[in-house]
């Protein structure tokens, strides 16, 4: 039970952090979003699940030019050379 109890704490902890490194918008302006969602009936649950869909794709475009940014350094293609031919070795070995 404890386990259980730690990764969620753990979890909420790590997403928490994360939002506010990743925020797309000032803590002020998402709070004023909530607060309105919340005056007009809502839950609020539209903003945080907007606030998150933004953080995930800054998140996945930061990545992505890193990922092109690896791709173009020299240590990628020699890298990406030796795995290509230990690949082949293994495959003759077999």
């Amino acid at each position: 039970m404890f386990k259980g109890l730690k990764g969620l704490i753990a979890g909420v902890i790590a997403g928490t952090a994360l939002g506010v490194l990743f925020s797309p918008d000032k803590g002020d302006k998402i709070r004023e979003k909530f607060k309105k969602e919340r005056k007009d009936g809502g839950t609020g649950l539209k903003t945080v699940s907007d606030t998150l869909g933004k953080i995930g794709k800054e998140i996945g475009e930061s990545a992505h030019d890193t990922y092109k940014k690896v791709q173009k350094t020299d240590f990628y293609k020699e890298n990406a050379a030796k795995a290509k031919e230990a690949a082949k070795n293994l495959k003759d070995k077999l």
